[in-house]
């Protein structure tokens, strides 16, 4: 190995006289110990031999400008080692292939040559190598045809002829997979054309036909590398027929045009979604090349089965069906100003298990958006480069993030729930290679309900956050006008300007660390109907400044029920700290809409350990002023005991006492007397008795104790011997 040996032996064939000489060479050369380079047998007699050349002369295909090989091969001599043999090559054509266009290299005895088409040309020529000793050469050929990949216009003439057709076409030729059927003012109108037969064009282009143009048929158009151009168009494009691409290419779409593909796209090809325009893809697609949007938007209902999908600069991604995004996952490289983002409609769960890379963005724009339904996002996203802000967007319904996420960038990043509607967060956060934190905005409500270890700050700016998982060290900060609720335990700093409403629903909430509330703060605790169940908060350290408030939340329930005729009372906020205090903020309405005030007072009992919310009833008379007077019940010219307002000499206390109306003359405690009894309609909650005399002046006598109850009732009377009898009764309110 490594060494080159010339070994020589006498042989004497049958009917050959003299000595023959034989030839063996070994070269080491890529990957190959020892290779046999050339055997030859010469007579000791002859002279100089041409060299040999391995070489094939089979035709050659390639594109334009694409370069051929390496096109790997061998040359020897009998006379001169391999590597002492000198190569050149030539093309008949020149323009199509420049001589300086043929490249060789060489490996050991292993030679390859190189064939680079001249830009922008195409055709057929023929490539000659030659192999020389410096005496005698060999030459061998082969002929290479460049195909065209230059997509060269063809112009649709004005007619609705079937686009196979050569009399569709202004110059009567059929357009192929090398040109691009272009509609331009040549047409003057709506164009609504077939394809009757299968079609391979290289693209489709709109400029300024006279109309809309459809293309329709039962047969398939195939679209190779020039796309779909609408880039200038003045019209918009349908595509009914069955379309597929088997290249890569631009479907690039001017502001306000629409292209429309009614069925689904199929072929092993790539659409690459530009131009400000819309693109909408209505079918099952089958196509199994990427899918990307750099611009504009594009709509797409159906199932996918590309590759991969991704949204880059400040393209929209609108998907109403599961299966939208295909076999792979969805990058949204967008970062920094862009906008680019996908949006979810319809009530659809897409992405489950698959990976999702979103750039940030310093901007607080979209990344995602549901905008109608209920829609789950199942992808594990990872969190990219660029800015530091991620957005996630629930406009309608509910948006459920079910995937985990992490980031892959180092540093602060964070992650944005917002909208006006709601959203939950069921996977889990955590950090990976940065710090993660989470910020709430828009008015609506989203809720952590995942398992999270991210350590970044939540930052609840805007509507509810309900936290249901703990947070173990994660500071929190809520900011005026926010809520935060949920029974979560939050073990890192927690400051409230904002509203705390702990539980979800009634429910309590921990709170170890340090918990602050600052002078715009209020704490809404919810009470649970008529009973002594409430919101409650345990925290280690509570500071409340100037101005904090609690609120009692009474929406569950009914100030007349005999539950709210006692003093009650219920314990809100346990610590083992407590600096400042809160004032009583204003108490909601019941679950019929009625205030508190007239019922009771709501007040607090605050000690070194917590607070307690009380409840004092308010007076029987007082709770019957508001049954009455509605929200006049306070004004002493309506509803004040001594006030008579519907003018039948009943004062309101007499009207109260008595179970009458005292806004109707007409209602009022009246008997019917017979000469055996006396009977009238009893109240709840009063006591009745009969009482007489016999003129008037010399005082009343209890007659008979009335039995307790409501309604109708008649008793029995005896005027006696006396001339003449006369008949009262008495009512008081009971205690």
């Amino acid at each position: 190995p490594g060494t080159q040996r010339e070994i020589s032996v006498t042989i004497t064939p049958n009917g050959t006289p003299g000595p023959l000489k034989l030839i063996v060479e070994a070269q080491p050369h890529a990957g190959i110990d020892h290779a046999l380079d050339l055997i030859s047998f010469e007579s000791a007699t002859v002279g100089n031999t041409p060299p040999t050349l391995a070489l094939t002369t089979i035709p050659q295909i390639t594109r334009e400008a694409l370069p051929l090989g390496p096109l790997w091969f061998t040359c020897g001599d009998a006379e001169t080692l391999s590597t002492a043999l000198t190569v050149n090559a030539t093309s008949s054509d020149t323009l199509l292939i420049p001589n300086a266009n043929l490249t060789f290299g060489q490996s050991g005895i292993q030679r390859w040559l190189r064939v680079s088409p001249a830009t922008g040309k195409w055709g057929t020529t023929t490539i000659s190598v030659t192999a020389s000793d410096g005496s005698t050469s060999v030459t061998k050929s082969f002929t290479l045809t460049v195909e065209r990949t230059t997509v060269l216009p063809v112009v649709k003439a004005n007619n609705p002829l079937n686009l196979e057709l050569t009399t569709s076409w202004q110059a009567a030729v059929t357009p192929g997979l090398t040109d691009q059927a272009v509609w331009d003012a040549t047409v003057t109108g709506p164009n609504s054309v077939n394809v009757g037969t299968n079609l391979d064009l290289g693209g489709l282009r709109l400029t300024s036909p006279g109309g809309d143009v459809t293309i329709g048929g039962a047969a398939r158009l195939t679209l190779g590398t020039a796309g779909v151009d609408l880039s200038t168009s003045t019209r918009s494009l349908y595509l009914d027929a069955l379309i597929h691409v088997d290249e890569s290419a631009a479907w690039n779409i001017a502001t306000n045009r629409l292209v429309r593909v009614a069925q689904g796209v199929g072929g092993s090809g790539a659409i690459n979604k530009s131009g400000s325009g819309r693109l909408e893809l209505l079918g099952g697609d089958s196509f199994t090349g990427p899918l990307t949007v750099s611009a504009g938007e594009l709509v797409k209902t159906g199932a996918g089965t590309q590759s991969s999908t991704t949204i880059s600069n400040n393209g929209v991604l609108r998907v109403s069906h599961s299966a939208a995004l295909g076999a792979g996952g969805l990058s949204i490289s967008t970062a920094n100003s862009s906008t680019g983002r996908i949006d979810l409609t319809g009530g659809i769960s897409v992405l489950a298990g698959k990976a999702v890379s979103i750039n940030s963005r310093s901007g607080n724009t979209d990344a995602v958006s549901s905008l109608s339904g209920n829609n789950t996002f199942g992808g594990n996203i990872s969190l990219g480069t660029g800015g530091s802000l991620y957005a996630f967007n629930s406009t309608a319904g509910l948006l459920t993030l079910s995937g985990s996420l992490t980031s892959a960038a180092t540093g602060t990043r964070n992650f944005t729930l917002r909208g006006a509607s709601d959203g939950v967060m069921t996977g889990a956060i955590s950090d990976g290679v940065g710090i993660v934190g989470v910020i709430k905005s828009g008015s609506g409500t989203w809720t952590l309900a995942g398992t999270h270890s991210f350590t970044g700050p939540v930052s609840h700016q805007q509507g509810t956050l309900k936290i249901m998982t703990a947070l173990p060290i994660q500071d929190v900060t809520v900011s005026a006008g926010a809520t935060l609720s949920g029974t979560a335990t939050l073990g890192g700093a927690v400051s409230i300007s904002g509203i705390h409403s702990p539980g979800d629903g009634v429910g309590s909430q921990s709170i170890p660390g340090p918990l602050s509330y600052q002078s715009s703060a209020s704490v809404r605790m919810e009470l649970a109907g008529q009973s002594l169940t409430a919101d409650t908060i345990q925290a280690a350290d509570v500071t409340v400044s100037a101005g904090a408030r609690i609120e009692p939340v009474t929406t569950a329930a009914d100030f007349l029920q005999p539950f709210w005729r006692a003093t009650r009372q219920w314990p809100v906020l346990a610590t083992t700290s407590l600096t400042g205090s809160f004032s009583l903020g204003t108490s909601t309405v019941d679950s019929l809409g009625r205030p508190s005030q007239p019922f009771g007072a709501f007040s607090l009992a605050p000690s070194p350990t917590g607070v307690n919310l009380m409840w004092t009833p308010a007076s029987a008379f007082q709770i019957w002023q508001y049954e009455n007077f509605g929200n006049s019940w306070n004004d002493p010219l309506i509803a004040g005991p001594d006030r008579d307002p519907d003018g039948d000499g009943w004062s309101n206390e007499n009207e109260w006492i008595s179970g009458t109306l005292p806004t109707n003359s007409n209602s009022r405690l009246a008997a019917t007397i017979s000469p055996t009894s006396i009977s009238f309609e009893r109240t709840a909650g009063r006591s009745y008795r009969i009482e007489t005399s016999t003129d008037l002046a010399s005082g009343w006598t209890t007659h008979s104790q009335v039995p307790a109850g409501t309604g109708p009732i008649t008793l029995p009377v005896s005027p006696g011997s006396a001339p003449q009898t006369f008949y009262r009764i008495a009512v008081s309110m009971n205690p």
